[in-house]
């Protein structure tokens, strides 16, 4: 039977919006590189099979130093994000931060400069709360 958990930071700081994007220009030179956006607070609400105390020993969620979530490990059925605090740009190819970031503030839209978004991935660092929502979840 499935439950449903809701995973959120103890620590603000301490949520990961992980995004992938690339684009192949005309001569056929491949850019790619990482947006790693830190938000102050957020939440998941994943649905598992496991049982609470099985949620809780798998995220090590009262480490402080070893707790953590990756979204490829979960299926995610809800989440929020809130308060950008720090963007960062990462595993860059063929381009550098400095003209990543001139074209965010330019538009913030990656898909308007023609960049095609490969993928996500979200982390939670440290120690989390989780909490049983089955009840408001279950249809």
């Amino acid at each position: 039977m499935s439950n449903w958990y809701k995973i959120e930071p103890v620590n603000k700081k301490s949520i990961i919006d992980n995004q992938f994007w690339s684009m192949t220009e005309d001569d056929g030179n491949e850019i790619r590189f990482s947006v790693e956006e830190t938000n102050r607070w957020g939440y998941f609400v994943v649905k598992t099979d496991k049982t609470l105390d099985q949620v809780k020993d798998d995220l090590n969620y009262d480490d402080d130093k070893y707790g953590q979530f990756d979204s490829d490990d979960w299926e995610i059925e809800d989440m929020d994000f809130y308060d950008i605090c720090a963007v960062d740009y990462n595993n860059c190819h063929n381009i550098d931060e400095e003209t990543l970031q001139q074209l965010a503030e330019e538009n913030p839209s990656w898909e308007d400069h023609g960049y095609n978004n490969e993928g996500y991935r979200y982390d939670i660092y440290g120690k989390m709360n989780v909490t049983d929502v089955t009840d408001e979840y279950r249809t």
